[in-house]
């Protein structure tokens, strides 16, 4: 049986449990056990002065919980599940929540983005899916969602709260790091696998983006060696053609099959330059930034460096003096399938 998690007294409902405290995807032992308090890169005392809990309180409520914490609602045992054509009606009105104020601030803007996915997490965790969605494909929607208020929550907490609410601010701090894209791409991926589930069953359920693009990622070239490092790299990145969606209209795509170049071996003696010669067109987003490492997702706090991401064509140059070692770079925006690994050898 599901038991709501309390941290200084206070119940968890309507969202994921400590919501505020860790990644979503991530178990206690790996945040909890050895380490500090962390909220991605955020540091143990952002997390103690913002959100008024230890880390002790936490771990303590996770044990009694479990390791992987319930998602749960006020609503735990409706009467009936929703039929397909009903779940389908929600999830949409859901996903099309926005938030429609205006701020002076891009902090108050990224924390408005997250208290809108709170939003969104409260009523999809308060459905009980139909038997052709379940559980499983459920909840991989819920975590999503709550995955997107950990990592707007988060970039909030990196901006300054002077930062005038622009353009260019709100790619600065809402891209600083990876999370915001991890983040996105895991909700296009859970309302993707709803919308090949309802055309199944000849239902209609409009996403945004291509689902069928899906699984194209494809390994790019390898640049230098050990023996041969390279140190000045230029990567363009061209454009691909467009998609039909499920109304019939022909939508542009962003090229997001992976780098042109996805293994590049450079020199710690020199500097390392590397060109990302963006050429697809707005509204499409992209940038370049390097982490230290070579873990499945990198990690905020590994930032080595990274370019300001923007809008259509762009020619992002990024330079670095880094030691021997391992580095991974990303496309802040999508990073799953826009990442490439840097070695760096003496």
């Amino acid at each position: 049986m599901n038991k709501a998690i309390f941290t200084n007294g206070i119940v968890s409902q309507g969202f994921y449990p400590a919501s505020h405290l860790m990644h979503p995807r991530s178990t206690t032992h790996h945040y909890f056990k050895t380490r500090p308090c962390l909220l991605g890169n955020v540091a143990t005392i952002a997390c103690a002065a913002v959100f008024m809990v230890t880390c002790n309180s936490v771990e303590a409520a996770m044990k009694t919980a479990g390791e992987q914490p319930a998602i749960i609602s006020q609503q735990q045992s409706p009467s009936q599940a929703l039929t397909l054509q009903q779940y389908l009606d929600k999830v949409s009105a859901i996903s099309s929540l926005h938030d429609t104020k205006t701020y002076d601030t891009v902090r108050s803007a990224l924390e408005g983005q997250a208290k809108t996915y709170d939003k969104q997490v409260q009523q999809a965790a308060a459905l009980l899916p139909p038997e052709e969605i379940g559980q499983r494909n459920h909840r991989k929607l819920v975590m999503a969602l709550a995955e997107n208020a950990w990592a707007y929550r988060s970039a909030a907490l990196q901006t300054p709260k002077d930062a005038a609410n622009n353009e260019e601010n709100n790619y600065r701090y809402g891209y600083h790091t990876a999370d915001v894209g991890y983040g996105r791409g895991d909700q296009a991926d859970a309302l993707c696998i709803i919308r090949n589930i309802a055309k199944k069953y000849g239902s209609s359920f409009t996403t945004l983006g291509d689902c069928d693009a899906a699984g194209e990622t494809t390994p790019g070239a390898a640049v230098g060696t050990a023996q041969n490092p390279i140190n000045d790299i230029t990567i363009v990145h061209d454009v691909v053609p467009g998609f039909v969606d499920d109304n019939g209209n022909y939508l542009p795509r962003p090229n997001v099959n992976g780098f042109e170049i996805s293994s590049i071996t450079a020199s710690s003696r020199k500097p390392i330059t590397i060109t990302f010669d963006n050429l697809n067109p707005p509204p499409f987003q992209f940038n370049i930034a390097v982490y230290r490492g070579n873990s499945p997702r990198v990690q905020g706090w590994e930032l080595v460096d990274g370019t300001l991401v923007a809008t259509g064509q762009k020619v992002h140059v990024l330079k670095l003096k880094l030691r021997p070692g391992v580095y991974t770079y990303v496309d802040n925006v999508h990073p799953t399938p826009m990442r490439g690994k840097l070695t760096v050898v003496k």
